[in-house]
C-alpha cells in the first residue's frame, strides 16, 4: 500500500510539473474523472496534479477538490486540504503567480462549505486555515475557526487546534486574544479547544 501511494505522488508531481505545462487543459479532464476512482491512491492524484494550474484556476480546482471533500481515505482528506492551501495563495515560491484574490476565493469557499455537517469536510476546511496564505486575514480566518470549533467530533477539534498553532506564528496577538476569548464562551466545545490551544501559547 505504501509502495502503490509513493507511485501515485511521482505520478500526480509529473502531470503538475511535466504535463500540466504544455498541456493543462487534458490534466485537468483527465482528473476531473479520477476523482471519482474507486481507489483512494487514484483520487489522490487530483489534489497534487492540479496544484500549478489551481492557482490560476482556482475556481475550477476547487469545485473538483469538492467532489473529495466527504472521502473515507484520510490521507487523501489530507492532500485536499494541502492543494487548497496552495492554490489560496496570489504568489507561490514554487507554482508561481496565481490571482489577487485567490485568498478570498479560498475564503468564500470556505465559509460556503462550512455549513457541511460531515466532520470529514469540516475536518478539510480545519486544516486549510492553518496556513501561511491566511495569514493576512486571520480575523476571517479565527471567524470560521471559532465556528468549527463548536464542532463535537474530537477529530474536528483537534484540526482547529493544530491550525490556532500554526496562525499563532504569525499573528500572536490576534490568536492569543482570541484563545483568551475563547475560553469564556458558553459553548462548552469552543472553551475545550481554547484550553488545549492555551496549554502550547
Amino acid at each position: 500500500m505504501r509502495r502503490r501511494a509513493l507511485w501515485t505522488w511521482h505520478i500526480a508531481n509529473a502531470f503538475d510539473d511535466q504535463v500540466g505545462r504544455t498541456q493543462p487543459e487534458f490534466v485537468y479532464e483527465l482528473m476531473a474523472r479520477w476523482v471519482h476512482d474507486p481507489d483512494a491512491n487514484v483520487r489522490r492524484v487530483p489534489t497534487n496534479a492540479l496544484m500549478r494550474y489551481g492557482i490560476r484556476q482556482p475556481r475550477k480546482v476547487i469545485a473538483l477538490m469538492k467532489e473529495l471533500l466527504h472521502d473515507d481515505t484520510e490521507y487523501v482528506r489530507k492532500n485536499v486540504a494541502f492543494c487548497l492551501q496552495q492554490i489560496a495563495k496570489a504568489k507561490h515560491p514554487i507554482l508561481g503567480m496565481g490571482n489577487a484574490d485567490n485568498p478570498d476565493v479560498m475564503l468564500a469557499t470556505l465559509r460556503e462549505w462550512s455549513v457541511d455537517t460531515d466532520w470529514r469536510a469540516r475536518w478539510i476546511i480545519a486544516r486549510t486555515l492553518g496556513n501561511v496564505w491566511a495569514k493576512d486575514h486571520v480575523a476571517e480566518a479565527l471567524k470560521l475557526l471559532k465556528k468549527l470549533a463548536a464542532d463535537g467530533n474530537k477529530r474536528v477539534q483537534t484540526a482547529v487546534a493544530g491550525s490556532l498553532k500554526e496562525l499563532v506564528r504569525k499573528n500572536p496577538d490576534a490568536v492569543k486574544q482570541a484563545v483568551t476569548q475563547w475560553g469564556e464562551d458558553r459553548n462548552a466545545n469552543i472553551r475545550a479547544v481554547a484550553a488545549k490551544v492555551e496549554e502550547k501559547l
